[in-house]
């Protein structure tokens, strides 16, 4: 990914619509608290707890998107402020806000959030097998895995990889059998995990007691496979 780190903190804002329901009087006590706190209310920082000791916090700012398109000085100062007291109090070493965010709002320890969804997918994989393991009371290696490869293959070396360590038997379902074939004879080769590839929908998913999905599915016909 480029970013090794313990802890990371995903930038959230309120909803567009919810200053706007508050009344006047609780309106103004909301900007006197931002004029005068840095500190977040409790219930606006939650923690993830996800694999090898990366830990992922998700933090709702007390600002709608709107309000920071042409950000004053003053408020450039408070955001900072919290941000810097976000991150010391939470370990956290590095902030993503989301591409929504206005390009004005430059903060040292925050940078766009450069990830597909992709990634927070990945990083709860290994806990989304665990609980389906645990589920069908099973040991997590056990667990027959099917991946619907798309057009990234770097995505599906890294999923591949990291599930080289937790899976017994893995699926690749792809359009491109023969280069995924010699991905599979490197992973084989790297880590000592036969993967099966097939370009055939329904029999690679057949069994499959879980499907990670990478691809758009629109790109397969299914009714030809």
């Amino acid at each position: 990914m480029g970013y090794l780190m313990s802890n990371i903190g995903l930038i959230l804002f309120c909803d567009e619509k919810e200053g706007k329901r508050n009344g006047i009087i609780k309106n103004i006590f909301i900007i006197l608290k931002r004029l005068v706190s840095s500190k977040l209310p409790d219930d606006a920082v939650k923690k993830a707890e996800l694999y090898d000791g990366l830990n992922i916090f998700t933090v709702r700012l007390p600002y709608r998107l709107s309000e920071l398109k042409k950000p004053s000085r003053f408020k450039m100062r408070r955001l900072k402020k919290i941000i810097k007291k976000l991150c010391l109090d939470y370990s956290i070493e590095k902030c993503f806000f989301p591409d929504s965010v206005p390009d004005e709002l430059n903060i040292d320890l925050c940078i766009k959030n450069p990830f597909l969804g992709h990634f927070l997918y990945k990083a709860l994989l290994v806990n989304i097998l665990k609980k389906i393991s645990d589920k069908k009371g099973k040991d997590i290696r056990e667990l027959s895995v099917a991946i619907i490869h798309g057009k990234d293959n770097n995505l599906l070396y890294s999923y591949i990889n990291m599930l080289s360590s937790i899976s017994k038997f893995l699926t690749i379902i792809t359009k491109k059998k023969e280069s995924i074939d010699n991905m599979a004879d490197d992973i084989f080769e790297e880590t000592g995990l036969s993967v099966r590839v097939t370009d055939n929908m329904i029999s690679g998913m057949e069994d499959a007691e879980v499907v990670v999905n990478l691809a758009d599915l629109w790109d397969f016909n299914i009714s030809k496979i």
